[in-house]
């Protein structure tokens, strides 16, 4: 049996979408709906015509699931397993396919060889290593003037500063957190994309309640430890004087 592969993301052409006369006849709840089984058959396949399931998939009432399924429907095909669209059904495969191709590359791939760059870092970090074994660089003689080369921070793969993470970012600095910009955020992205647009916003809206409560950022706290944690999610702890009152703090 072949290995199914999960699909988190595939292409979409919004051109095409916008110029689809799917899109152009159907209102906007049908579109939503139809959306949301497209994604479905992309993502996990075919789905049977139950108003059950159909209103789990689109997260919607049972009655609406019955009332828009005939209105999508032609637009599914019905097989073995269950109804699927074509084109998703053919997106779903290549992604398969692709992602097959890459395991099996792992596979076949001997033991981990470093490249021409590591190399060159193992030789500059044993010359280093070396210098300070022998003595040298203690301003006797040649050797006292080592140059230490500058790290150029990794930017993530994906990574991308946009208007909720620049708020991110300034909420940050905001609240007074011992930030380094921007290794920190680089850090702190691979916990931002967990987060839905809610818990987004409710990060964001965690570090502006906890300044406007006069709480300090605790030493060592750093975005990618704050999201994590979910610690917009905890109580604020108030300072004994804070000044506020009843209705302020519960408007935190």
């Amino acid at each position: 049996m072949k290995r199914k592969f999960p699909v988190h993301s595939y292409p979409w052409y919004v051109q095409d979408w916008h110029n689809s006369m799917s899109r152009m006849t159907m209102d906007l709840e049908t579109r939503a709906f139809y959306r949301e089984l497209l994604d479905y058959c992309v993502t996990e396949g075919p789905f049977p015509e139950d108003p059950k399931i159909l209103a789990a998939i689109a997260l919607c009432s049972e009655d609406q699931a019955a009332r828009l399924w005939p209105k999508v429907q032609p637009k599914f095909t019905l097989g073995p397993k269950g109804w699927f669209n074509r084109k998703a059904s053919d997106v779903r495969d290549l992604i398969q396919v692709r992602k097959g191709k890459i395991s099996d590359s792992r596979k076949q791939r001997g033991p981990y060889e470093k490249s021409p760059r590591d190399l060159k870092d193992d030789s500059l970090r044993s010359s280093r290593e070396h210098r300070d074994q022998e003595g040298e660089g203690d301003g006797e003689g040649e050797g006292d003037v080592v140059l230490k080369k500058k790290e150029v921070p990794q930017i993530p793969r994906g990574y991308s500063m946009d208007v909720q993470y620049e708020d991110f970012r300034n909420a940050c600095k905001s609240w007074g957190m011992n930030i380094v910009d921007p290794e920190d955020f680089y850090d702190s992205w691979w916990e931002w994309v967990k987060l839905d647009g809610l818990q987004r916003a409710d990060s964001i809206a965690g570090l502006l309640a906890r300044k406007e409560a006069g709480v300090e950022a605790w030493s060592g706290l750093r975005p990618k430890n704050y999201l994590r944690s979910r610690e917009w999610k905890r109580a604020i702890k108030l300072p004994k004087q804070s000044g506020l009152t009843a209705e302020e703090i519960a408007a935190l």
